[in-house]
């Protein structure tokens, strides 16, 4: 039987691998950004989180939603030049 924590995480090479995919599509998701209205007009990750929250079940969704947030600030910032 594994521990509780260990079966609340995925497996972390496969998280890191979404990690991966959700962080370089939010980067070419900013290259189709317009510069005068500052929103980006197509959002890839949407579309790879919305696949990772079907992959999994519920128990790993608060993984996956603090990492989606962390690496969203991330891409927002590096961009941005600012957190808020």
């Amino acid at each position: 039987m594994k521990p509780a924590a260990v079966s609340f995480l995925p497996n972390i090479p496969v998280l890191g691998i979404w990690l991966l995919v959700y962080y370089l599509s939010g980067i070419i998701s900013m290259q189709f950004d317009n510069p005068e209205l500052h929103v980006a007009l197509i959002w890839f990750p949407a579309g790879v989180s919305t696949a990772a929250f079907l992959r999994y079940s519920m128990r790993h969704w608060p993984v996956l939603l603090l990492s989606f947030i962390t690496i969203n600030l991330l891409v927002n910032h590096s961009f941005s030049g600012h957190l808020l």
